[in-house]
């Protein structure tokens, strides 16, 4: 049976979040997929107890709530019938779950990644429940959540293969929350480099002092899942570049399969070949885990390196984002000087031009006319000649002093002083 409602330690954020943001309207999805197998009717019928307006199938469940909460506990229904949960709250909260099977997954590899809070990891039988999750109240909200776990679901059968990308980007998303909130800040200049955590995140206990755990290869190379995973939790692109800096660029190796498959007894062949055919869950991975682990190797890896900390890795986000804020003023200046040079050009024209729009005597025209001027009194301040247009400007301020429409909106600009 389904586990009734109770606290949840973790827990999905509550209903009182709701007024942070006024009248807005609550909305909270929950979307479970099964990988694996597929639900009985014994438990589709167990799983529409928790809402009479489930949107159920025999490997999905969708609930959608704009008032009231989950009547179950997510993670008992996702440890009891699913492999996969998407949680999403409009208040901030993102939430990314996964059933592990113990058999191709080694906690022992995934604890590293683990933050309290934010990335945990809990047993149910023979999986393992990996929890992903941010709870922030800034930013832009989120108001829908279908589509989004069918583009993330690959990232399981990566984390099962020993891809651990998801997993260290997940840790520099804790990072970003705890360390660096400038940058979930809706104005991230409110919040200097290296200010303290927002007292809204009940926090992730990740301090500067935290060693980064091992970096996986191939940061370099982002597929789209990964680049969906860093859009959904808002994962800063300075962290990311900085987390793969560190990160080996690495090729899979190919494993000698059929050597390994040939030397093994004939009853073990067919041990194997019995299990395939009766379409055991993830039997490939188990299969190619066992003759690993028979014939003494190792899935392919990245070397270990430095470990940098939490708080290094925040000063080398906070060095890149100076040098791309510097970098973008020095193309915009190189933009406005070439634009202006070009304005330069045709300086005489452009003066004609605004006479011709005052003359059509019309609302757009004045719109047309004055934005005209703004450019001409911006190149006249770049090459520092602002009596010359100030002298032009009067004139034609004159040339049209019945054109109260004109005038207003050349005071309103800012070009024409009361």
């Amino acid at each position: 049976m389904v586990s009734a409602a109770a606290p949840n330690r973790r827990g999905m954020p509550q209903l009182e979040h709701k007024g942070d943001r006024g009248a807005m309207s609550e909305y909270q999805y929950y979307e479970f997929q099964a990988l694996d197998r597929r639900l009985t009717a014994a438990e589709m019928a167990d799983l529409r107890t928790l809402s009479s307006r489930v949107a159920l199938t025999a490997t999905s469940a969708i609930f959608v709530y704009n008032f009231g909460d989950f009547r179950g506990d997510p993670e008992a229904v996702l440890a009891q019938y699913f492999d996969a949960l998407l949680y999403i709250a409009n208040w901030g909260t993102r939430r990314l779950m996964f059933r592990l099977p113990q058999a191709i997954v080694r906690r022992e590899a995934l604890e590293p990644y683990c933050v309290a809070d934010a990335i945990t990891l809990e047993t149910h039988g023979s999986h393992l429940i990996l929890d992903m999750q941010i709870n922030k109240h800034e930013g832009e909200w989120i108001d829908t959540g279908e589509g989004r776990l069918t583009g993330l679901i690959p990232l399981r059968d990566a984390i099962l293969a020993g891809d651990y990308r998801a997993l260290y980007l997940a840790w520099l998303r804790a990072c970003q929350l705890e360390l660096d909130p400038g940058a979930d800040a809706e104005e991230a200049d409110e919040v200097e480099d290296g200010a303290a955590a927002s007292a809204d995140y009940d926090g992730a206990f990740l301090a500067a002092s935290t060693p980064e755990p091992p970096v996986p290869p191939n940061l370099k190379h982002l597929d789209g899942v990964l680049q969906a995973f860093i859009e959904f939790f808002e994962l800063d692109p300075h962290w990311v570049a900085v987390g793969a800096e560190a990160s080996a660029s690495l090729r899979g190796s190919d494993e000698p399969l059929a050597q390994w498959i040939g030397s093994l007894p004939e009853a073990e062949c067919r041990r194997l070949l019995l299990r395939a055919a009766q379409g055991e869950p993830n039997i490939a991975r188990v299969i190619r885990q066992e003759l690993r682990e028979r014939f003494g190797a190792e899935a392919p890896r990245a070397e270990g390196g430095v470990r940098r900390t939490a708080g290094e890795l925040l000063a080398l986000v906070q060095t890149r984002r100076r040098h791309a804020a510097d970098e973008q003023r020095r193309q915009e200046a190189r933009a406005r000087m070439l634009r202006l040079e070009a304005l330069a050009q045709r300086e005489a024209t452009a003066w004609e031009e605004v006479v011709a729009s005052i003359e059509q005597r019309t609302t757009a025209g004045y719109v047309q006319a004055v934005s005209q001027l703004g450019e001409l009194h911006e190149l006249a301040e770049y090459r520092g000649e602002q009596a010359t247009f100030q002298r032009r400007q009067t004139e034609i301020v004159e040339q049209f002093r019945r054109l109260s429409g004109f005038r207003s909106r050349l005071t309103a600009a800012g070009l024409l002083k009361v």
